[in-house]
């Protein structure tokens, strides 16, 4: 992986306007380009990013990037198997660390998507970056010797949220976010599904749109 931020910030634009072409053309409407020099802006931002990771010994796995993995877990005496497509895997010394690219304008650190509640309480509410753990320790693709990291690498608005954000769980923790899976597997299983609510009254003419004044609402 190269240290070069030119060299990284060059391929990224150029592989920004192939898609661009691919998919739009060559004269792509105005709204289009606006959006692509605010997405190249971005990505100059994280060559930087990139090329600095570089330097400190951090490689891509080029053999592992946007792979699918699956995992059959034992539940009960019951086969499970969890799927899911990790963006990125980076290596140093024995050490993988799981990407997952955001691109929101907002920053948000991964321990407030995953989890709610005051700090000395938290609940899981989400638990895809704790399973993609677990689907590259079951994976023979990859051998683990030392230790796994888990976070975003944010795209966003402001370069200076460009980093590897990463999550801050304890093994502990990420044992607790299994733990929460299984406990979710044997509620599906016995077909116990959290109700979604009643649907949202709108006082505007989207009442129309979701027809609101229907007897039976789809």
């Amino acid at each position: 992986t190269t240290s070069d931020v030119d060299e990284v910030a060059d391929w990224l634009s150029k592989e920004l306007d192939r898609c661009v072409r691919s998919q739009f053309g060559d004269q792509p409407p105005t709204a289009v380009r606006l959006q692509v020099e605010q997405l190249r802006y971005r990505l100059i931002a994280f060559a930087q990013w990139q090329a600095k990771e570089a330097t400190e010994g951090w490689h891509i796995r080029s053999d592992l990037v946007e792979q699918r993995y699956s995992a059959t877990l034992d539940i009960d005496g019951q086969p499970f198997t969890i799927v899911g497509v990790i963006d990125r895997i980076d290596e140093r010394d024995g050490k993988l660390r799981i990407i997952d690219y955001k691109t929101g304008d907002a920053a948000k650190s991964p321990d407030r998507v995953h989890r709610t509640g005051p700090k000395d309480d938290k609940q899981w509410v989400d638990l895809q970056l704790p399973l993609y753990r677990t689907l590259v320790q079951h994976d023979e693709r990859i051998s683990v010797a030392g230790d796994i990291s888990l976070g975003y690498v944010h795209l966003a608005k402001n370069p200076a949220d460009t980093k590897f954000d990463e999550a801050p769980w304890s093994v502990g923790e990420l044992d607790d976010a299994f733990h929460k899976a299984v406990e979710v597997v044997r509620l599906i299983r016995a077909g116990i599904f959290w109700g979604i609510g009643d649907a949202p009254v709108f006082d505007d003419r989207l009442r129309e749109l979701c027809m609101d004044e229907c007897i039976i609402r789809p």
